[in-house]
């Protein structure tokens, strides 16, 4: 699904989010994320933030770039599927 913006809540906090929202400023409205993924070589600080259960993915990781994708999963039973996944336009 693609979507201009996006109402979330995350630790107790309603934001609203767009691709247009900085790695900076996703970090300013939630704090320091709960783990960070997407290192590489060429991504030295990891394009994906973690928060909780829900995953923010950036274009790149400097604090300017943009977000791209939000994605979740859910917890049935032990086993880890997809709960939704949207990418921001």
């Amino acid at each position: 699904m693609e979507v201009k913006t996006v109402e979330l809540s995350i630790n107790e906090k309603t934001i609203v989010v767009s691709a247009a929202t900085t790695r900076a400023a996703l970090i300013e409205l939630l704090g320091e994320p709960d783990e960070i993924n997407g290192i590489s070589d060429e991504v030295k600080k990891g394009n994906i933030l973690i928060y909780v259960d829900t995953e923010f993915h950036f274009l790149g990781d400097a604090s300017t770039d943009n977000l791209a994708l939000i994605y979740q999963e859910m917890d049935i039973d032990g086993e880890r599927y997809p709960e939704y996944s949207i990418k921001l336009k």
